[in-house]
């Protein structure tokens, strides 16, 4: 049940759907690793192919590996014209700290990042944790110890209206195997003067799925 939701949430993290977009899309391959070399990610999307006049068919397979070993994969198809391709959640993927990868836009133009800091109260190692912000933004986190916090920057994504992203949801697995998840959102903005968000994620027993 987890497993699903979980991976339900990633992919919706790099879907975006729009009525007007048309054509093909190219393919697109990414294979980065953690800069101390422990994790690894590999992106394959495969080019879009024409499959009836307002049909195509893309493919998305996403894996994490830590070392030589594959600790999570994730895929999924597009088959319809009216999607905007499902690389559009995908033009930065980005090593953000030595456990956490980032996969979003471009967001170089923004005026500043919003803050997520999570904080482990589990009483064990959580093995991965899932965050996804906004519409285009996912980070994974990997082997957060037991009462270590770690913080790391986000995208506002404001738009022209002035409006941004403002809610967040997670979730994840303890070593032990236990599944947690939660979500968690603020007042919306309507304007990048009214400052950055800060968002303080603690992972404890209310978290866990009964």
């Amino acid at each position: 049940m987890v497993k699903c939701f979980m991976a339900t949430m990633i992919i919706m993290m790099v879907l975006y759907y729009s009525c007007g977009s048309y054509g093909t899309a190219p393919g697109h391959s990414v294979d980065k690793t953690s800069p101390q070399g422990t994790y690894r990610i590999s992106i394959e999307l495969t080019p879009n192919t024409r499959t009836g006049v307002f049909e195509h068919r893309q493919h998305l397979k996403i894996q994490y590996f830590k070392g030589q070993q594959i600790i999570a994969t994730y895929e999924t198809d597009s088959s319809d014209d009216y999607e905007v391709s499902l690389g559009e959640g995908l033009q930065v993927v980005e090593w953000v700290r030595e456990n956490v990868v980032r996969l979003g836009r471009d967001r170089s133009q923004q005026p500043f990042g919003d803050e997520l800091s999570v904080s482990n109260k589990t009483g064990e190692s959580i093995s991965y944790m899932d965050i996804g912000y906004g519409k285009f933004e996912s980070f994974r986190i990997f082997d957060l110890p037991a009462e270590e916090t770690l913080s790391f920057s986000a995208s506002p994504e404001f738009k022209p209206d002035g409006t941004s992203n403002y809610s967040l949801s997670y979730v994840g697995k303890t070593e032990s195997g236990i599944n947690f998840e939660g979500s968690m959102k603020q007042k919306p903005r309507n304007s990048p003067s009214e400052g950055p968000l800060r968002f303080q994620i603690a992972v404890d027993f209310k978290s866990f799925r009964q």
